[in-house]
């Protein structure tokens, strides 16, 4: 199965596919209440590692979270489902003085509510704000999300309060700005983050089809390291970084999605209840920290904690991404992706500049130890290769260094000068030595007129202005051709100025292009957005139309149903009035027949019986008789 670059997330020890990074929670196994006993170890085991009784464990929660304890919790499946168990709200409550209520939201304050991204336990919806007109992003648990176990629940909600708090910390042109953070009268947490329109960098870099087309977007590249830096700097590490993560817009870029964002330095005990929920034991509440596949370090599912060093290596690897246009560490399943990282099998750099690619190197160096001791000295270094300096984690030969040595350029420049000086001075003197020479010889021939006749002196005369003539003319003909040539090298320092003014304005012009595009195409979107919402609400419509047509169509058909029923049952009772009447006369002619038939057996009753009287009187006669 292909592993698609925009939807891949680890969720689970195998990878789960996600629109964004989420994590994902297990059922806490019977075996996880039961006591934890530790594992032999041949030396003595310290005070900090042993777990504590329930009694003891509930007074610790209240104490320090920079104690050994919480150290111990972080790594501890039974203590932290103890912890979970003995307090259930200690997901959601600020240990320290100044905490304060969330704020109940009105959701009637949010209109236009559309669906815009769902991950794996988030989903995210564009908004208008009432209050102020402006479009926003709201991030929350999915209306449809239905799950009974309360842990879980407050896992969730707890992990989108941390983001919201360490995203309200955060104040960078380069980092989204939260807005606004509470709950609804449900109370479900959210929160509210400025739309950043743009594409992300995995789209924009896809767009370009060439190296020198995608190191264009090095500048916006390079604001997202200085974003990092600063995270760093207040003691924030996202842990996460990668090319779908990162919007850029019309000529910057903002880094969404701080989910798995963690604090190095954690202020209160629901930040280490965090930390510790981030274990891999199975059968414990996990939150899923390990980074998009073929971008997260080696060491991110495998070491208790992650500093600094993760982000510089997920920079590296998303700088990989840009020169390359494929994903550092390539592979058809998670699995791979997996080995090949482990084994720093890494995509080559093809036509990479030599210093670009040693900074890649150095930020993706598989020992941590190795790379860059800060996201500041990464900065450092891409500032010096965009501004054609010498970078830091690059190996440079004698000449190279001297090529890139500011003293060099400039004496270069003062010896192309001085060369173009020295060509036009020995150019002149060229032709006033000439021109010496010329009057040299003219008063020669002077002289020798003067020692000749008249009439030599005379021709002598004519031919001596004749070559006066001939050396003024050279001489003309000599500042002429010098005329000329420093026309013509203004007129080729002008259509050099007009040439730079030119590409200047044809890059103004395509900078202004690539903005009215990129608002044609956000309109488009938008119109497309709006079209589809349309198209989708007279569907809708229609299909109700169509329902009640059919409703309507099948009532019609109910109806003359109805009328020849009615029909053809007036049909039938005409028929049986007819028949009844035929039965009538059929049953009184009937009874008529079975009257005279009754009469005639009477008749003949009366008959027979007079014949048997008849009978026996003959019989009584015949026997009287002697």
């Amino acid at each position: 199965m292909a592993i698609d670059d925009d939807r891949i997330e680890f969720g689970t020890d195998k990878g789960v596919l996600l629109d964004e990074p989420s994590f994902t929670l297990g059922r806490m196994s019977p075996e996880a209440h039961a006591p934890h006993e530790p594992e032999p170890d041949e030396r003595k085991e310290k005070p900090a590692d042993r777990c504590l009784p329930l009694a003891e464990l509930h007074v610790a929660l209240q104490g320090d979270p920079g104690t050994d304890f919480w150290h111990h919790l972080r790594r501890c499946p039974r203590c932290t489902n103890a912890a979970i168990t003995l307090d259930p709200d200690v997901m959601l409550t600020q240990r320290d003085d100044q905490a304060k209520q969330a704020t109940v939201i009105d959701p009637a304050l949010y209109r236009d509510k559309v669906a815009f991204k769902r991950g794996g336990m988030y989903q995210t919806w564009t908004a208008v704000d009432r209050r102020l007109g402006r479009k926003v992003v709201i991030k929350g648990l999915p209306s449809e999300l239905d799950e009974p176990d309360i842990q879980k629940r407050q896992l969730l909600q707890a992990c989108l309060q941390r983001e919201a708090h360490i995203l309200a910390k955060l104040s960078h042109p380069s980092i989204v700005t939260v807005l606004e953070a509470g709950e609804w009268k449900d109370g479900e947490a959210f929160y509210t983050t400025e739309l950043v329109e743009g594409d992300n960098l995995s789209d924009a870099i896809r767009k370009r089809a060439t190296l020198q087309d995608r190191l264009e977007l090095l500048p916006a590249f390079a604001s997202i390291v200085d974003a990092v830096a600063y995270a760093h700097r207040s003691g924030i590490v996202h842990r996460d970084l990668s090319p779908y993560n990162i919007i850029v817009g019309k000529g910057s870029a903002t880094l969404i999605d701080w989910t798995t964002a963690k604090r190095t330095r954690p202020e209160h005990g629901r930040e280490a209840i965090l930390d510790a929920a981030e274990m891999k034991e199975e059968g414990t509440l996990t939150l899923a920290s390990w980074g998009t596949p073929g971008f997260a370090p080696p060491e991110q599912r495998e070491q208790d904690g992650h500093d600094h060093r993760v982000d510089i290596f997920t920079l590296g690897a998303t700088l990989h991404f840009l020169i390359t246009g494929r994903r550092p560490f390539d592979g058809e399943t998670v699995d791979e992706i997996l080995d090949n990282v482990k084994r720093g099998h890494r995509v080559e750099l093809h036509d990479c500049p030599p210093p670009l690619a040693s900074i890649i190197d150095k930020a993706m160096h598989m020992q941590p130890d190795a790379r860059y001791p800060s996201a500041d000295a990464l900065a450092e270094d891409l500032r010096r290769f965009q501004a054609e300096q010498l970078v830091l984690a690059h190996e440079y030969t004698a000449l190279e260094q001297f090529a890139h040595s500011l003293w060099f350029k400039p004496i270069l420049a003062a010896l192309v000068m001085t060369v173009i000086g020295l060509g036009a001075f020995f150019l002149v003197m060229a032709y006033e030595r000439r021109e010496e020479i010329l009057r040299a010889e003219a008063n020669e021939k002077i002289e020798t007129i003067a020692t000749s006749s008249q009439r030599d002196k005379e021709q002598m005369r004519a031919t001596i202005e004749e070559m006066s003539v001939e050396a003024s003319e050279q001489v003309r003909k000599a500042f002429e051709d010098k005329e000329r040539s420093e026309t013509a090298r203004r007129t080729a320092d002008g259509e050099r100025l007009a040439a730079v003014q030119a590409a200047t304005m044809a890059m103004e012009a395509t900078l202004r292009s690539d903005e009215e595009r990129s608002r044609a195409e956000g309109e488009r979107r938008a119109s497309e957005e709006q079209t589809k919402m349309l198209q989708k609400r007279v569907d809708e419509l229609l299909s109700r139309l169509v329902e009640k047509d059919l409703k309507i169509a099948a009532a019609h058909d109910e109806i003359d149903a109805i009328k020849a029923e009615r029909a053809r049952l007036i049909a039938q009772n005409a028929d049986l009035q007819g028949t009844l009447g035929k039965l009538t006369k059929s049953i009184d002619a009937l009874q008529a027949a079975i009257v005279q038939m009754q009469a005639a057996q009477q008749v003949a009753q009366q008959a027979a019986n007079k014949r048997a009287v008849q009978r026996v009187r003959a019989d009584d006669d015949a026997a009287a008789a002697p």
